[in-house]
């Protein structure tokens, strides 16, 4: 007979129960957790390349460039330039509707000496020789200091501002130079009113005499003293005082040769004005294209530093 089996037992030989053994429980199984979604990072923008500009590229592009920077230069410099068109206006007006220069020549002139200034050793051989000599000495310091700003580091300090002095020293007088043989206005010895033989001091298209072309405008020699007008670009735009005293310095010095030439008979002032007035526009177009802070400046009335 088997014995009946317990409940929760097993029956066991010799009739003894034994507990069942538990069953194991399922595990629970993770819940896989949700994986934090990465944040899109900002895309960095492009840098805009600069584009080639496309007149320096082009053929004939940087003679462009050049005009564009006189046309702005010019823009920033208005107003000098609209004065410098007034005072050439006054000067066409003045001595052309009047007999100025012949009157003050007069002045210098005698029938039976001829000039008072001929001969004289101060105005041929002090100011046309030695002054003329410690004027070319001046320039070519500034020539040096210009092109050591360029060579040393050391020297770099306001290396454009020097650089624009040195052109302004040397374009007015190299300017006048090179009008003056072109020109057909006479000196006054050449004329038969001072004992030459041309008739008019404005002969621009030849003497019916058969006199020689005149060649004498503008002045050369003042633009000994006229070509200082570089140094005041050293104080351009930045001290005005400075600039205004050193400007008419310049003038004074030019003036002042223009005028001993004029007692030898050899310009009238008409020619000496005008060669300032050409001596200064080369200033003002060197300053233009070198000292652009400048030139904003001055167009400002501000004395700010600038290179």
């Amino acid at each position: 007979m088997h014995e009946p089996m317990a409940e929760g037992g097993l029956a066991h030989p010799g009739g003894s129960l034994a507990p069942c053994a538990p069953q194991p429980q399922p595990q629970p199984q993770p819940q896989p957790q949700p994986q934090p979604q990465p944040q899109p990072q900002p895309q960095p923008q492009p840098q805009p390349q600069p584009q080639p500009d496309a007149d320096a590229s082009a053929p004939g592009g940087r003679r462009e460039s050049w005009v564009r920077q006189l046309r702005d230069a010019f823009a920033a410099q208005r107003q000098a330039w609209l004065a410098m068109a007034a005072v050439a206006a006054g000067l066409l007006l003045l001595f052309g509707l009047s007999d100025l220069d012949r009157r003050l020549a007069d002045l210098a002139w005698h029938p039976a000496a001829g000039f008072a200034g001929q001969g004289n050793w101060w105005l041929e051989r002090f100011s046309h020789v030695w002054l003329k000599r410690a004027m070319l000495l001046v320039a070519a310091l500034a020539w040096l200091r210009a092109l050591a700003g360029w060579c040393w580091p050391r020297c770099a300090a306001r290396r454009r501002r020097w650089l624009a002095v040195a052109l302004g020293m040397v374009l007015g007088p190299l300017l006048v130079a090179v009008l003056k043989p072109v020109s057909g206005v006479h000196c006054p010895w050449d004329l038969q009113r001072y004992g030459g033989m041309a008739l008019n001091h404005l002969s621009w298209f030849g003497d019916p005499a058969g006199v020689r072309w005149g060649g004498c405008f503008p002045a050369g020699h003042a633009t000994t003293g006229f070509g200082l007008f570089g140094l005041v670009l050293y104080w351009y735009g930045r001290a005005a005082w400075s600039t205004r005293l050193a400007w008419l310095a310049a003038f004074a010095c030019g003036l002042a040769l223009g005028i001993g030439q004029q007692w030898r008979g050899a310009h009238f002032l008409s020619h000496t004005l005008w060669s300032a007035w050409l001596c200064w526009a080369a200033c003002l177009v060197v300053a233009g294209l070198l000292l652009p802070r400048a030139t904003a400046a001055g167009r400002t009335g501000a004395t700010g530093r600038s290179g």
